[in-house]
């Protein structure tokens, strides 16, 4: 289990590296995700959703919540 654990985080670490140097690169991207501060790192503009309903349109990724 706890080998798994760690095969997760490292899928996680490599997918985040490899989102940062695409944006690094000025890759355009559409990406989906809860995580916030992956978010506030390569996005330029954004959408805050709650329970399905944007409740927040092209938001600097500075006014994302912590």
């Amino acid at each position: 289990m706890i080998r798994l654990q760690v095969s997760i985080r490292e899928m996680v670490k490599e997918a985040h590296d490899t989102f940062v140097g695409l944006a690094a690169q000025g890759m355009t991207m559409t990406r989906v995700t809860h995580e916030i501060c992956l978010a506030r790192e390569v996005a330029d503009r954004g959408v805050v959703m709650d329970t399905g309903t944007i409740v927040v349109e092209n938001a600097s990724p500075d006014t994302f919540p912590p």
